[in-house]
């Protein structure tokens, strides 16, 4: 599967990420400190609580629920959103970190209206997140309009 059209596609984006430091929170989100909480759920009690889990940005429960093997590690709530992009939503790093290390993590899986993680957290300006994610060899980048649109930055 190929992930740029060229090696400069993938050059280009790698520079500009790299720029995202300079990034205002307060320019890339109309509500910068909004922390997403999950809607409904379908699927078992530990769905519920992995979701709530990476809403709060606690590791410690993460750890525990994803070491059960029944859980729906990609299972969405009725927003079509999953943990991972609720964590990444939310800037919660080191449960995204922790959730990148899990083979079963869908990392790419987008909402109904076609947002990633990757785009989400670019959106809110999560730059700890954006290069953990940037980092990964099967991140897919779909719309390169739909990222710069999205991204604001500093002058």
């Amino acid at each position: 599967m190929r992930l740029f059209r060229t090696k400069k596609d993938k050059q280009v984006l790698s520079s500009f990420l790299l720029d995202l430091e300079d990034v205002k929170q307060t320019r890339t989100s109309p509500h910068p400190n909004l922390i997403l909480k999950p809607k409904e759920i379908q699927g078992t009690g530990l769905s519920q609580e992995l979701f709530q889990a990476c809403s709060e940005g606690d590791i410690e429960e993460v750890h525990k629920l994803i070491q059960n093997s029944e859980i729906d590690i990609n299972g969405q709530d009725s927003d079509s959103r999953t943990p991972f992009w609720i964590a990444c939503s939310n800037g919660h790093i080191e449960v995204v970190k922790l959730l990148l290390n899990d083979e079963r993590v869908d990392i790419n899986k987008a909402r109904n209206d076609a947002s990633t993680p990757f785009y989400i957290a670019c959106k809110r300006g999560h730059t700890e997140v954006i290069n953990a994610l940037r980092d990964e060899s099967n991140l897919l980048i779909y719309s390169f309009f739909s990222f710069f649109s999205n991204c604001s930055f500093s002058s």
